[in-house]
């Protein structure tokens, strides 16, 4: 079974690479190419389909990191059986308009192959079963849309609503990751299909990760508050919208809602954040469809409250509301991708999208009104058509389940007469009277053929599906069973007799005709502030500019800036809260203190002092080696003679070499350029040293466990060979390291030789001596370097 869904992928990949490369020179080819994945797609799926319509799921996983416990697993059940067809043949339709959209243009390859991929990230969602998978595939359709809406990259408006785009649902998905997690630790379970058959458990992660859920549902499915990026997008060509903003990308969000229904649908938060949600999308975005001149714009609009209703129904829930909403899932898809198509094909006849000039052009081109009227309807919800059958189905649902599901009815009959409202707007610019001055744009026909006959073609497919409800119950049957306990086989109808729900339907209807009256030929008035256009635009410009400065001012080029503000934060946070335990708890343990320790650490002490305030560079270097050599003598009084004896070669070959540094260097330190206070320097290191020390007594008293040192001691002679532990440790226990450190200590030991005895200038130069004790004037690019450095 692997290989079906390795095939099933593998497939888009290599479309999507052949189509961009032929897609320059050899468009025909390309559009095959762009074809091939959705047909291979097709049919694979169409094989398993008896085996998924007799309510098998069929599942397969490849092991990634097993070492890790992170495993790919897929399944193909009914949900994600109904989805990967609808994703593969509205594919076909869209690649086929793109060929007429695009003519032999050098654009067919990118834009063909950006879809092809696009395919293969929502194939690889829709059949993921663990969490990983899910993420993976919801972030492909983000990466792979970004590359789509950017296409005219050429175009600010288009690279404005590409980084849009990115930026909100790039935000939703780490919004989802996290929620994820949170999930899969509380349930320690980590695939979809365990987590609904076992449930999750309450508290307040799991209820975390709901709301980060639906946040990612949110900005995907371009809900409030995060609609803008959606109509900024049409910025896209229009077969990208067609693509992304029917059938694929924006119904990720729904996708992700009902997959995750049946595994978070019983949690408190998740029945009044999805309603919220999506109620209030539904009203919004469908008053805003009705203030669009742009019919793109317009169609986005439309498209952001339908998906605000089918959210809010995901979130009432119900085996009725489900199925409706997976019967509106279809027909929203045929009906939106047919209008988009429309739309495009006018703009490409016309030369305009704006629906104050669109008159006659339904007249002047039947296919098209064929493919706006049913299409349109379907939306609406006009009897007869697919997307009234699965309202209907939506309503009915509604209204039996309780108080909430009735107001939502009302909220869903409220948004469907805003639908009928702007559909209407947009059928009626095209019906009027023929532009006695058409556009003189010229276009081929048998292009306007391909950009007409796939929008008549879906309204001509919304009507079959309307008249004949009946097949798409299997189907959608079995995509209900996955994620519902479906008492009986659930079936669509396109009568229920004269119902609450048909009377809802017709006052949605009434109201949508009575609004569009009111409003004539213009546009719905503004009823709340909204924010003008480009405002995210100017948000990111904004951000960049307080970045710039935040660097000027953080990455200035002080080296003394940069330490400082490090010491700070480490004294800041882990400092402060471990000083202040240590001393409030007591757990600073006492020490010995000898006479000798006392007058080696003011020894130490002075020399360190010394070495930050002397001006001769001699001086401070010789203090510091004091300091080195002092730290020594105190390993010896402590039984550390080893120690010692690393700590005085250590810092005999630093006074050596520093020396050596001293030949191309000026006497004295440069002047300081005060850019710290002498008062916050003593106050940083103050606070360093104090952490140091309150840490090293706290750790040393913190230990519980018995150290191995005494084991080490039984066991040097015996199983070591050897009286001496150190020598034991070192050769046998640490062999291998001890043998890295002496490669290290190598490989320095040869860069230093390269360094001290090359480089160095062919003339006469001074000892080292008088270099030191000259009062010849410094050089300034060296003085400068050392400033800089100080």
């Amino acid at each position: 079974m692997i290989w079906f869904f390795v095939t099933l992928l593998t497939a888009h990949v290599i479309g999507a690479v052949l189509t961009a490369v032929l897609g320059t020179r050899l468009p025909r080819l390309a559009v095959a190419a762009a074809t091939i994945p959705h047909v291979v797609s097709i049919a694979l799926l169409a094989s398993k389909a008896p085996q998924v319509l007799d309510g098998e799921r069929l599942t397969a996983s490849v092991p990634w990191a097993p070492g890790l416990d992170l495993t790919l697993s897929f399944q193909l059940d009914g949900l994600a059986l109904m989805m990967g067809l609808l994703v593969a043949v509205a594919g076909i339709l869209v690649v086929l308009f793109a060929a007429g959209y695009t003519g032999r243009s050098g654009k067919m390859g990118p834009m063909l192959g950006g879809l092809v991929a696009f395919a293969g990230a929502m194939q690889m969602l829709v059949v993921a079963d663990d969490l990983l998978t899910l993420f993976l595939g919801w972030e492909l359709t983000s990466i792979a849309s970004f590359g789509l809406i950017g296409q005219t990259h050429h175009v600010t408006a288009a690279r404005d609503a590409a980084r849009q785009a990115l930026l909100v649902t790039g935000t939703g998905g780490l919004a989802l990751l996290a929620g994820l997690v949170l999930i899969g630790q509380a349930t320690d379970t980590w695939t979809l299909s365990a987590l609904a058959d076992t449930g999750v458990p309450g508290g307040a992660a799991v209820e975390a990760g709901v709301l980060l859920v639906v946040i990612g549902a949110a900005t995907k499915s371009a809900q409030f508050p995060f609609s803008t990026w959606l109509p900024g997008a049409m910025a896209a060509p229009t077969p990208v919208s067609a693509y992304l903003h029917s059938a694929t990308m924006v119904k990720a969000g729904v996708f992700l809602l009902l997959r995750m229904s049946p595994v978070l649908g019983d949690t408190q938060t998740w029945t009044p954040l999805v309603v919220s949600v999506g109620c209030v999308t539904l009203l919004t975005a469908g008053w805003r469809a009705l203030q669009a001149d742009d019919a793109k714009q317009l169609l986005a609009w439309s498209t952001v409250s339908q998906l605000g209703l089918l959210i809010t129904a995901i979130g009432v829930g119900g085996e009725e509301v489900l199925l409706g909403v997976l019967a509106l899932v279809v027909a929203h898809a045929l009906a939106k991708a047919g209008l988009f198509m429309v739309v495009g094909a006018a703009d490409v006849i016309t030369g305009t999208r704006d629906v104050r000039r669109l008159t006659g052009v339904w007249r002047r081109f039947p296919s098209l009104g064929i493919g706006v009227v049913a299409c349109g309807a379907s939306l609406s919800g006009i009897p007869l058509l697919a997307g009234f059958v699965a309202k209907e189905a939506v309503l009915e649902g509604l209204l039996h389940e309780g108080t909430l599901g009735t107001w939502m009815a009302v909220a869903v009959a409220a948004g469907s007469a805003l639908t009928v409202a702007y559909t209407l707007r947009l059928i009626r610019a095209g019906l009027g009277p023929v532009d006695p001055q058409p556009s003189r744009r010229a276009v081929d026909p048998v292009r306007v053929r391909l950009l007409a006959w796939p929008g008549a073609a879906l309204g001509v497919l919304s009507l079959a599906v309307g008249l004949a409800p009946g097949v798409q119950d299997g189907v959608v049957g079995t995509a209900l069973a996955s994620i519902s306990e479906v008492s009986e086989t659930p079936h669509l109808y396109i009568w229920h007799g004269f119902t609450v729900a048909l009377g809802l339907s017709t006052l949605a209807i009434g109201g949508g005709f009575l609004v569009i009256r009111l409003l004539g030929t213009g546009h719905a008035p503004r009823l709340w502030p909204t924010p003008p256009e480009g405002t995210f635009t100017d948000g990111v410009h904004l951000l960049g500019d307080l970045a710039r400065r935040m660097s000027r001012i953080t990455q200035s080029g002080s080296l003394p800036i940069y330490l400082a503000t490090m010491l700070a934060v480490l004294i800041v946070l882990p400092g402060v809260p471990l000083v202040a335990a240590a001393v409030i708890e007591g757990s600073v343990p006492g020490s010995v203190v000898r006479p000798g320790d006392v007058l080696l650490a003011l020894a130490i002490a002075a020399a360190a002092v010394v070495t930050a305030r002397t001006e001769r560079r001699f001086a401070a270097i010789m203090s510091l080696g004091a300091v080195g050599f002092g730290i020594a003598l105190v390993f010896v009084r402590w039984g550390a003679p080893d120690l010692a004896l690393t700590q005085m070669v250590v810092e005999t070959l630093g006074l050596l070499l520093f020396v050596l540094a001293l030949r191309d260097l000026p006497r004295r330190f440069g002047p300081d350029p005060a850019l710290l206070s002498p008062a916050l320097r003593w106050i940083l290191a103050a606070g360093v040293g104090s952490l140091v020390t309150t840490f090293t007594l706290v750790a040393s008293a913190a230990r519980t466990a018995t150290p191995p040192s005494a084991q080490l001691a039984a066991l040097a002679e015996p199983d070591g060979g050897g009286k001496n532990i150190v020598n034991v440790i070192l050769t046998d226990i640490r062999a291998l390291d001890t043998l890295g450190e002496i490669t290290v200590l190598l490989v320095a030991a040869i860069g230093i030789a390269v360094m001290v005895t090359t480089g160095r200038d062919t003339g006469p130069s001074l000892p080292v001596e008088e270099v030191v004790d000259s009062d010849a004037p410094a050089d300034p690019t060296t003085t400068g370097v050392m400033e800089e450095t100080r």
